[in-house]
């Protein structure tokens, strides 16, 4: 497994706390059951609020590199932060 950093965010809390993040497309080698090995991807959010990072990782969504690179667009534009990285993943799905 491997990953790329995509994008990167600087925001600030509600409680005004400088806020981090990065996202990070996720490429994983699979074989499937012919024995062909093919990429499946998914995604990475990484967060730094006072020093603590935080991390969430959604694998394997999709094989498709044009739909990951959406996703990962959408999560950077709306700013997702790794506590809610799983539900936006599913909605998207």
């Amino acid at each position: 497994m491997r990953s790329i950093e995509t994008d990167s965010r600087s925001v600030i809390s509600e409680s005004g706390d400088q806020i981090s993040l990065k996202y990070f497309l996720v490429v994983e080698e699979v074989i499937g059951a012919s024995r062909i090995a093919f990429e499946c991807y998914g995604v990475r959010v990484e967060q730094v609020r006072n020093g603590i990072l935080t991390q969430a990782q959604c694998c394997c969504i999709t094989c498709s590199m044009d739909k990951i690179f959406s996703l990962l667009k959408a999560l950077a534009r709306c700013s997702v932060t790794p506590v809610t990285l799983a539900d936006v993943v599913e909605d998207w799905e």
